[in-house]
């Protein structure tokens, strides 16, 4: 039987040859095959070696290709990777020799710092900004306590004199002799004045000499003292107006009042009731100078009148009194509290906040609703990556070691949290000893466990708090770092937690609903 190669062809091309029997002629009329001229057997075997070598050329190219892309590819990722390496600084001798304590440095100490860092900037220009309010409240508060003590013994003195001004008066009324002689032994019988001693006198001319009429005197000073009643009401009321007006008390948040004469300043002298009697002191001395200074221009005022120098005598000098104690000021004697404003700032980024102190101008308002916002989203930042690497140097040092079986879990989540509560133990005798030191209080340990609780948790209660008063330069260092290292562990601890309860079906059903929301928004677009 002849048999005839027909070149079989697609849609896609040819493909080869088809052989076929004369006798199956219906196949030549298919779609797909177009009939050509006969070749023999030679021709077609001749033929198709020839395309086979054409297609296992052209696969030979094909793989070349492929093999040229990955290669393109692999050399763009290892120099994107060379360029990684680059920027991150991977290559250097300090991450390659010891990656650890570069780990250690990046991750922990260096962001640490930055913080602490940032504190004592923003620190310092807080304090400027707030130390000249705290000055003029102190002020207020001096002015207002001396008004006080005036009205106050104002008030003692008048109550004290009514008696014997009500008695003048009668006297004067009845036109006794003797006025003052008689006034004496009245106080002495009638208001137990045991240190006037009366004269030896007859009695008889005792009797001659005084001549009264009890039930009349009785009345008279009823009389004169519901007269007297207005004026001591306005002292009284005066008094309480002043009182209520007093603005709390001396502060010393943001200014440190010092005497710098010394050659070395004492712990004690900084203590709170140290810088009060030396505010003090500097104020009750400037007031008195500018009591004198004043005097005597009202002095010059009055002088031009004589005529009326009697009256706008005493006007006068409650004039110069009134405007010295408004005037005086003993921030003269002080310098901004620099170590206390970087630990508030601390306090505000890491949203501790105590609550015993806070900024009283708009200036300082704004400096933390701005900057401290970000002081605050940047402890956030750090703390969280710190607390990562703290644990992951953890399980290295247990893996190094052989000691895979301790990395589970549980028994890290155990580990870390003595870590932590071991750590604040050892803040609380720290803090005990701070207080002992700094303002010679006896502190108990429960204290200061409490207090390094409601710390590192920043909860901040404010019963308790570092005292602002008494912060040195080298408290705007240790304590910074002592309570960024306590949050170091208490993010570890909390890391370690989460890890120890596994993904259950809620959380899965969670992540799966998730999933499903971001396909549905890829689709979208």
């Amino acid at each position: 039987m002849k048999r005839n190669h027909y070149r079989l062809e697609t849609s896609n091309g040819w493909i080869g040859f088809l052989d076929t029997a004369e006798e199956n002629a219906q196949t030549q009329s298919s779609d797909n095959l177009h009939l050509e001229e006969s070749i023999d057997d030679d021709d077609a075997e001749t033929i198709t070696k020839s395309n086979n070598l054409n297609a296992d050329r052209r696969t030979a190219e094909e793989i070349e290709d492929e093999r040229e892309d990955v290669d393109v590819r692999k050399t763009k990722g290892e120099t994107d990777d060379d360029d990684d390496e680059k920027v991150l600084c991977l290559n250097c001798c300090c991450c390659r020799l010891c990656p650890r304590i570069s780990l250690l440095f990046i991750g922990i100490l260096f962001p640490l710092w930055t913080l602490i860092s940032i504190s004592t900037l923003f620190g310092i220009g807080l304090s400027a900004m707030e130390s000249p309010r705290e000055v003029h409240l102190n002020d207020q508060f001096m002015a207002s306590r001396t008004e006080i003590l005036l009205y106050s013994s104002g008030a003692k003195n008048f109550t004290r004199r009514i008696p014997r001004i009500c008695l003048a008066i009668f006297l004067e009324k009845s036109r006794q002799n003797n006025v003052e002689e008689i006034t004496k032994l009245i106080q002495t019988l009638y208001f137990n004045d045991s240190s006037f001693v009366p004269p030896l006198m007859d009695v008889l001319n005792l009797t001659e000499l005084v001549l009264i009429n009890v039930t009349d005197l009785d009345e008279h000073m009823t009389a004169c003292g519901v007269a007297a009643d207005p004026v001591v009401e306005r002292l009284l009321t005066t008094l309480l107006d002043a009182y209520h007006n007093l603005p709390g008390a001396l502060t010393f948040n943001w200014i440190r009042c010092v005497n710098r004469t010394s050659e070395f300043v004492n712990v004690t002298n900084i203590r709170p009731d140290s810088q009060r009697k030396y505010y003090e002191r500097i104020w009750e001395t400037h007031q008195q100078d500018l009591y004198r200074e004043y005097l005597v221009e009202e002095l010059e005022r009055v002088n031009r009148f004589p005529e009326l120098n009697l009256t706008f005598d005493a006007t006068a000098r409650y004039r110069a009194f009134n405007r010295s104690i408004h005037d005086a000021t003993g921030g003269t004697g002080c310098d901004n509290n620099i170590a206390a404003s970087v630990w508030f700032w601390f306090t505000v980024m890491t949203t501790m906040g105590y609550g015993n102190q806070g900024p009283a101008t708009w200036q300082g308002k704004g400096l933390i609703f701005s900057l401290g916002f970000i002081s605050i989203l940047m402890f956030g930042v750090i703390l969280q990556r710190a607390g990562r690497v703290i644990s992951a140097l953890f399980d290295d040092v247990l893996s190094r070691f052989r000691l895979r079986v301790l990395t589970r879990p549980w028994f890290l989540c155990a580990v870390w949290g003595m870590i932590y509560f071991g750590y604040m133990t050892i803040n609380a005798y720290y803090i005990k000893s701070w207080k002992l030191s700094r303002l010679g209080e006896t502190f108990s340990l429960a204290e200061g466990y409490w207090f390094s609780f409601i710390s590192f948790t920043t909860i901040g209660l404010g019963d308790i708090f570092i005292e602002p008063e008494v912060l040195i330069p080298v408290d705007m260092i240790n304590l910074p770092f002592i309570y960024l290292v306590g949050f170091t562990f208490f993010a570890a601890f909390i890391e370690n937690v989460v890890a120890c309860f596994p993904k259950g079906k809620r959380l899965r059903l969670l992540d799966a609903l998730i999933e499903r929301i971001q396909k549905r928004n890829n689709s979208k677009h």
